[in-house]
C-alpha cells in the first residue's frame, strides 16, 4: 500500500509523478531535466506532460 490518495489509474500516475519529481530534485537534477525524466518514465515523450500530472 502506498498510503497515497488516488482515484483510478490517473491518481496513481499523479502520485508517481509527484514522488519522482521530489526524488529527482533531491538528486540535484534541474527542473527541466526532472520533468523530462519523469515524462520518459511515464512513457511520454514530452516533458510538459509531467506538468499536467503536477497540476501546472
Amino acid at each position: 500500500m502506498t498510503n497515497e490518495v488516488a482515484e483510478g489509474s490517473h491518481g496513481f500516475r499523479w502520485n508517481f509523478a509527484k514522488n519522482r519529481m521530489m526524488e529527482y530534485s533531491q538528486a540535484k537534477y534541474s527542473y527541466d531535466n526532472s520533468l523530462l525524466g519523469v515524462s520518459t518514465e511515464m512513457k511520454h515523450n514530452r516533458a510538459n506532460i509531467t506538468e499536467h500530472y503536477l497540476g501546472g
